[in-house]
């Protein structure tokens, strides 16, 4: 619990959004702070024009990300952040949480929206689609980014290593580059 100087007011939360970002940012760990403000701005809680956004743009809390398991996704892999870009609308597909490079996707999976037996499904037409569009997909759930992270990195950086995310000679992507 987080006290704060005027418990009296029963009539309203106890602190905006704004005040409990200020908290969070004061006493807590980086991390969740920046998940909170990443989805406070995605959400239109708080706008890019607040100075407590203003602060953290450069470090990329912009609320691309639509979810705290992307933005921690983003947040962990900081050699890799000027090759990834969130949110990418890939014509035919839709959007994707990440693309590395030219074709290394990278799924975010939570539970709440790829739970149920059609978005299952749905996940895994989309994804040949996308390799039949030249792109390699990886998927990692919440509990992999959460618990398994050091798994989650390296797969990443291997995938990188051995140029997955470059254009295939002969691909539909190689011809855009």
């Amino acid at each position: 619990m987080h006290w704060r100087g005027d418990s009296s007011v029963v009539d309203r939360p106890i602190a905006s959004v704004v005040e409990a970002l200020g908290d969070l940012e004061r006493c807590g760990p980086f991390e969740a702070f920046a998940v909170a403000l990443d989805n406070a701005l995605h959400l239109g809680l708080v706008t890019a024009e607040h100075e407590l956004a203003q602060r953290h743009a450069a470090a990329g809390i912009t609320g691309v990300c639509e979810s705290g398991i992307e933005t921690l996704f983003w947040l962990r892999l900081p050699a890799l952040r000027r090759s990834i870009r969130r949110q990418i609308l890939i014509p035919g597909v839709g959007r994707v949480d990440f693309l590395i490079g030219l074709r290394l996707v990278v799924e975010v999976d939570g539970r709440e929206h790829h739970a149920s037996p059609e978005s299952f499904e749905s996940d895994r037409v989309r994804d040949a689609h996308l390799a039949r569009l030249g792109y390699r997909v990886v998927r990692f759930s919440y509990r992999q980014i959460i618990h398994e992270w050091g798994t989650v990195e390296a797969t990443i950086h291997g995938l990188v290593a051995q140029g997955e995310h470059r254009a295939r000679r002969g691909s539909p992507l190689a011809r855009a580059e």
